[in-house]
């Protein structure tokens, strides 16, 4: 019975030893995310997702900042929510070791004209870049998946490139971005949707060509976008739904190509685009919801395939909205990127 005790201490004693070499071994676990510590100008604590440092807030008035790259031998991998809200500063270098942005991180840096996201950031959330009125042009990192809601709104971006591996462009994510010109989606892109007022209020977008992929453009995606002259979609386009009030007084708009898979036009899609000169559709007839094309162009042509003219004219010809200066022709087969 004694040699039982003995065995039993000693086994004990041993799994303590083991629990304890493990301790050691692990340098996260001697952080809790509860903890919160000061490095500099900065506040941080430990994040257990990434094993790594979460900025937390940030105290300086200084103009051009990098953050570090380590802290206590760990990586900086997390921007926490709101740590740099109304920062002044006019420069900021995020480091590699950077994977994600959390909700408003930067919400309101009105003086913010550069900034470089790195290469591995993996997620951006919500207004990250809210209202950054001076922020001129960013790099979007290619493991990105999704622009969050409102991530850049109410920023002076002039350009953006799509990275292809952006599935969705959320609801309002460049909203109000008054001086945005030009929207470019990578090669291969595979973009699903984009989302409610993604870009509305975009006053100087000219042209835009939707990738393959796209399926979905959604509720007041494009409305008051008044320069955009011209839709474009690729070859073999996915494009199911073009939703309403979407290019709501596009009052710039001429030309407007309906991809082949298009089912519906829903309500106030094109709604006071008046420089509509040609639109062209290229499948069946989709169906065409209440007042989708009111207080266009009363002199507009709408060219249809062949096969399906009696049915364009049928479907078209019963709405509130159609005058009989409007023309309906049959346009064969025909390629979107006709002008005449």
């Amino acid at each position: 019975m004694f040699e039982c005790i003995k065995k039993g201490i000693l086994c004990k004693a041993i799994i303590l030893i083991l629990w304890m070499c493990t301790l050691w071994l692990t340098p996260c676990s001697v952080f809790a995310e509860d903890i919160i510590k000061t490095y500099g100008n900065y506040q941080y604590c430990y994040n257990q997702e990434t094993n790594g440092i979460e900025i937390l807030d940030y105290n300086s008035s200084e103009e051009d900042i990098v953050i570090p790259k380590k802290i206590e031998e760990l990586p900086v991998t997390v921007i926490g929510e709101n740590a740099f809200q109304k920062c002044e500063f006019k420069t900021i270098r995020i480091p590699e070791t950077v994977v994600k942005i959390k909700g408003s991180a930067f919400y309101r840096c009105e003086n913010l004209k550069e900034i470089v996201l790195p290469e591995g950031l993996i997620k951006m959330e919500e207004y990250a870049f809210f209202c950054c009125s001076e922020l001129k042009s960013v790099v979007l990192p290619q493991n990105l998946t999704k622009l969050s809601e409102g991530v850049f709104a109410s920023t002076d971006l002039k350009k953006i490139i799509i990275p292809k591996g952006v599935t969705c462009i959320d609801r309002s994510a460049f909203s109000g971005c008054y001086t945005l010109e030009s929207v470019i989606f990578e090669e291969r892109s595979k973009v699903i949707k984009i989302g409610y007022e993604a870009f509305r209020g975009c006053y100087k977008l000219r042209k835009i060509k939707f990738p393959e992929s796209l399926k979905c453009i959604d509720e007041s995606a494009f409305m008051y976008c008044r320069k955009l002259k011209k839709l474009e979609f690729e070859e073999n386009s996915q494009l199911k739904e073009i939703g309403p009030w979407s290019f709501y007084e596009c009052s710039g708009l001429k030309y407007v190509y309906i991809p082949k898979k298009v089912k519906y036009i829903r309500e106030k899609a094109f709604y006071g685009c008046k420089k509509l000169k040609k639109i062209l559709f290229q499948g069946k007839v989709p169906r065409i919801e209440k007042e989708a094309f009111k207080e266009i162009n009363g002199k507009i042509v709408f060219c249809v395939p062949s096969k399906y003219e009696f049915d364009y004219k049928k479907q078209l010809m019963k709405k509130a909205w159609y005058k009989s200066t409007m023309k309906i022709i049959e346009m064969g087969t025909f390629k979107h990127h006709e002008n005449t």
